[in-house]
């Protein structure tokens, strides 16, 4: 508990005292009371310098308690770490006597209680008659996914090599059954995600990265969205759905879209980008996209939705006069230094003019 000097107003007088800061049960910041020194013009009449001596007292004392704690945490982990290493001796060359635990888990818990997904799920659970946590049960899902990416029935039966206690998790049909309620509240959730990395990232969406990709299943049974489509994994002979994924500048996910399995990745990014600008209320937005997402189409819709877009092109398919302003080693502007000073990325700009045909409704590039 670090200590302060504070100089406190009492009626007409001030007064010198020192306060140990702490937290209550709740987490609250509180201040208890350690010495009082009494009137300040009293002791600045002894002492000019009392004060200033007084608050480097105090700082040796911060310092010296801050040593000490670190001291007795470096000792209490190597006690830790002894008896661990007695109790393993002789263990070696008898099989199943340990048991491990995936340490990791802890980690994603203590992201997934600082996006307050925890008070979320309950306050969801609150309306639905349910006789298993929500919360406990998709964080599970969640955790395995990220650490041992497997079957529901995998996930259920690695559930005991946490190092997270899963014990309310007792039955394996609720990890399928939340799975119904994760698509309910796709929306709701993916609000709050939005509104907590807000609050702790400071985010300010101006430019946004899309790309496409498949998930596959193993079954030829159509339904839903699973669908044959173009693999991006090429497994032709089995069904699949596409994901749709807009990220922030920070990689940080804003929010995905399912689409059928035979859906043409082209028309998946104007109507995520739409809802998005939309739903978060983004007057200014930049789409950053490869280019298996460059269509006139795309270009076209993307303007009109008032987005401004950064979408490769194909070297190989362009023009040889376009080749030609792009291979020159004129007109390059500087672009990035490293902390050297050195130059490490480089741009030009090309003023280029571009024939449009439109058939059926759709733009065409020559």
């Amino acid at each position: 508990m670090p200590l302060h000097v504070s100089i406190v107003s009492v009626k007409n007088y001030k007064y010198i005292r020192v306060y140990s800061s702490y937290r209550n049960e709740k987490g609250q910041p509180r201040s208890r009371l350690i010495e009082n020194h009494g009137r300040l013009d009293t002791a600045l009449s002894k002492d000019p310098q009392y004060v200033e001596k007084l608050k480097e007292r105090i700082a040796k004392e911060n310092q010296l308690e801050a040593s000490t704690k670190a001291q007795e945490v470096e000792k209490q982990a190597k006690e830790r770490m002894d008896k661990l290493s007695q109790a393993a001796q002789g263990l070696n060359d008898k099989p199943g006597c340990f048991k491990t635990y995936n340490v990791g888990a802890a980690l994603i818990r203590k992201v997934w209680s600082d996006l307050k997904l925890p008070e979320m799920f309950r306050h969801l659970q609150r309306s639905r008659k349910i006789g298993y946590s929500y919360d406990q049960t998709a964080y599970l899902l969640t955790e395995q996914r990220l650490l041992q990416p497997a079957s529901k029935l995998r996930s259920f039966a690695n559930r005991s090599g946490s190092i997270i206690d899963h014990a309310k998790v007792d039955h394996l049909e609720d990890l399928y059954k939340v799975l119904d309620l994760l698509q309910e509240d796709k929306a709701t959730i993916v609000r709050h995600l939005n509104r907590e990395i807000q609050k702790k990232t400071k985010r300010k969406v101006t430019a946004a990265f899309y790309d496409v990709t498949t998930y596959s299943f193993e079954s030829r049974c159509v339904s839903d969205y699973k669908d044959f489509g173009i693999s991006k994994d090429h497994k032709v002979n089995e069904v699949q759905v596409v994901l749709g994924l807009m990220m922030d500048e920070n990689g940080i996910p804003i929010d995905y879209e399912l689409f059928n399995g035979n859906t043409n990745e082209f028309g998946t990014m104007v109507p995520l980008i739409e809802k998005i600008k939309k739903t978060y209320h983004l007057k200014q937005l930049i789409v950053v996209a490869d280019r298996g997402l460059n269509s006139c189409q795309n270009l076209f819709d993307l303007k009109d939705i008032g987005c401004d877009f950064v979408i490769a092109q194909k070297f190989r398919t362009t023009s040889e006069h376009l080749k030609k302003q792009i291979l020159d080693q004129e007109n390059w502007q500087d672009f990035v230094y490293n902390e050297e000073g050195a130059e490490v990325c480089r741009y030009k700009t090309l003023d280029v003019t571009q024939e449009l045909y439109e058939m059926r409704g759709k733009c065409l590039m020559p």
